[in-house]
């Protein structure tokens, strides 16, 4: 499941692996006369599947996220098929959280893998203190 990015220099469009389209805080791999102007995402199977996005802000007239998380999961027969977790402001670039979505692959939905998922976020995540969150908040934030 591949998804790109779509930017265009000089009026000739180019796609853009998402993975490492980020590049370090406040940069991403686009050159000076491009601009980001659409995201691809192939279709996915709709059936037992279910997305959700959370954004925790200090206060609700703030644009500026403290901490975001993206999750998307696919179950068959109560097991998770797909999960996928990402994560904003919790890194000094946003993140996949491959090691939970590893952990979940092929596992029960039940407390104990929910519990496991949890715990393997923490090896994804690599918060940083700033004038933000403060690394603790992101670890506690991010396991829940």
């Amino acid at each position: 499941m591949t998804r790109s990015l779509r930017s265009t220099p000089r009026a000739v469009f180019r796609f853009v692996p998402i993975n490492g389209f980020h590049t370090g805080p406040g940069k991403v791999s686009l050159e000076h006369d491009e601009i980001l102007v659409a995201f691809h995402f192939p279709p996915q199977p709709k059936e037992h599947a279910g997305s959700a996005h959370f954004k925790y802000a200090m206060r609700d007239a703030m644009d500026i996220s403290t901490i975001g998380c993206a999750a998307h999961c696919r179950l068959d027969n109560g097991n998770f098929s797909e999960l996928r977790l990402a994560f904003g402001v919790a890194a000094p670039t946003p993140i996949r959280c491959q090691h939970a979505e590893q952990t979940a692959q092929n596992a029960p939905l039940n407390l104990q893998t929910l519990e496991a998922i949890s715990e393997s976020v923490l090896q994804d995540v690599a918060p940083r203190s700033s004038w933000r969150p403060v690394k603790s908040f992101v670890c506690i934030s991010s396991r829940r």
